[in-house]
């Protein structure tokens, strides 16, 4: 695979020097979103984006990347938080080089997910790296049966040994399906996924009482070895719906309920 780098390395500024990069980039992060992101909307400003100060003090931070060392992200509250981090991180910096002219769906743009990488330690990690050979614990992508990484690739190493699920509600994509763009800590990680699922499940789950129907985000079928079975996939989506009533529903009745899938909407928010 022959990647697009996008951070290529540079000297490491003086203000960087010593300093915990994995810590920067949620500060510079956090820069980043409130200057560009839109909550409400959930809509990124790429053009307004591509070369402001947030955006780069943000790439600063980013250039150093390829002189940390990784084996700091095996602990696991760190490696968490960073892994998502530089996951929207580079989806930003992907969307902000193909934002010129107006896009069509996201999923139908070449290379977006396994072209574009960033240079993490000496390693090219693209975003397809990033979800499935580290996050995913190195598990084939959707509709494949080989794991992503081949047991050779260096950067199979730093692969998680098993998949927190509720990493799919804090994956930024950029388009309308997307949960929304967060910045996560590590020193706070655990209570920030609850609250991505929290805020994903509450806004793409939907309940048809007289059809005993309960409609869920496409993630659920790509990923659907990552939740279980039906039981557990229904165990799970109640745990995490912030409507008490639709939650107490949804577990009284589990037994009887169907699941379906909602359409993914890839249109750039």
């Amino acid at each position: 695979m022959e990647y697009e780098v996008l951070n290529e390395p540079a000297w490491v500024s003086r203000f960087l020097e010593g300093k915990d990069l994995t810590l920067e980039l949620e500060k510079a992060l956090e820069v980043l979103r409130d200057a560009h992101y839109d909550p409400q909307a959930r809509a990124f400003d790429y053009a307004g984006a591509r070369n402001s100060p947030a955006s780069l003090a943000l790439i600063r931070v980013v250039r150093a990347l390829p002189y940390m060392n990784l084996q700091q992200l095996e602990d696991w509250k760190i490696g968490l938080s960073f892994w998502l981090n530089i996951y929207n991180c580079l989806l930003i910096h992907a969307l902000m080089r193909e934002t010129e002219e107006p896009l069509g769906p996201l999923n139908k743009i070449p290379g977006l997910f396994d072209h574009y990488a960033f240079n993490l330690g000496g390693m090219a990690f693209s975003l397809d790296v990033i979800e499935h050979g580290v996050m995913r614990a190195n598990s084939p992508k959707y509709l494949a049966s080989q794991p992503y990484l081949q047991p050779s690739d260096p950067r199979s190493a730093h692969g998680f040994k098993w998949i927190d699920p509720r990493v799919h509600f804090a994956f930024y994509i950029g388009c309308q399906g997307s949960p929304k763009f967060a910045v996560y800590h590590q020193n706070n990680i655990e209570a920030e996924l609850d609250l991505a699922a929290q805020h994903y499940l509450g806004r793409t789950v939907s309940l048809q009482r007289g059809k005993r129907r309960l409609g869920l985000p496409k993630q659920f079928k790509w990923y659907r070895d990552d939740f279980g079975d039906d039981a557990a996939i229904i165990e799970f989506v109640a745990k995490y719906l912030p409507d008490v009533e639709v939650r107490d529903y949804v577990n009284q009745h589990a037994p009887e309920l169907t699941l379906s899938y909602s359409n993914y909407d890839w249109q750039l928010a």
